[in-house]
């Protein structure tokens, strides 16, 4: 997952792909955990922090145009 910082730095069009990609890997989190299958990789709420990330600096690209 990238920082703040180099989601400011990305096209609109290349965060409404890693929102995907983070919206796909949230769900997919979720399915395990409910299936108790153990996996390495970002836990569901720094999943959830990201889509928040991403989201909010959309919104903001938004107001500001």
């Amino acid at each position: 997952m990238a920082n703040t910082k180099q989601l400011r730095d990305m096209t609109t069009d290349q965060l409404q792909h890693e929102l995907t990609e983070a919206r796909k890997n949230f769900l997919d989190r979720s399915v395990r955990t409910s299936a108790s299958q153990d996996e390495t990789g970002p836990s569901r709420i720094q999943l959830r922090r990201s889509i928040a990330k991403i989201r909010t600096i959309l919104r903001e690209r938004e107001i500001e145009a």
